[in-house]
């Protein structure tokens, strides 16, 4: 339902710009006024990006599993993480718990081959669904995570 009803507003949105001025109803003529389509163009490129980005997985590369998992979780260590469950030495799970007056909690999900990463970090609502409106942000936060996991990658093979 959620993907949905994101769909569906998005769509909305779209439409709702290019609508007739009515002269009946003058709501409606409103709603198709430059400063709604400049809000309707704006709101549905994020959407777009949002769902371009919603489910991928950022690769980096890795010296090794046990590596890998020990930096993968100090780049990750930004407070309140607890792994969820723990697929043999393949796959993690974590989920940080919000901090202050945030409802969202984030889900961090991490498989591992024997030289590859592949991380995701996914936003979830109230209901831990996974939330759309993240998407962006959140891939913005891999892109961190992996910067601080390449630079503790380093430090390991110099050593």
């Amino acid at each position: 339902m959620n993907y949905l009803f994101n769909y569906f507003f998005a769509f909305v949105l779209m439409v709702l710009p290019f609508a007739p001025n009515w002269s009946v109803n003058q709501y409606i003529s409103s709603l198709s006024s430059p400063p709604m389509f400049a809000f309707a163009l704006v709101f549905d490129s994020w959407m777009i990006a949002n769902l371009l980005l919603f489910n991928k997985l950022l690769v980096v590369k890795g010296i090794s599993v046990q590596s890998s998992r020990q930096d993968i979780r100090k780049s990750l260590d930004e407070g309140r993480l607890e792994i969820l469950d723990t697929n043999g030495d393949r796959l993690t799970r974590y989920i940080q718990y919000p901090y202050d007056y945030s409802s969202q909690k984030r889900l961090i999900t991490c498989l591992y081959t024997e030289d590859r990463v592949y991380l995701n970090i996914s936003s979830l609502d109230r209901h831990d669904e996974p939330s759309l409106f993240c998407a962006f942000i959140n891939y913005m936060r891999c892109k961190q995570v992996t910067r601080a996991f390449k630079q503790l990658q380093a430090e390991r093979q110099q050593d």
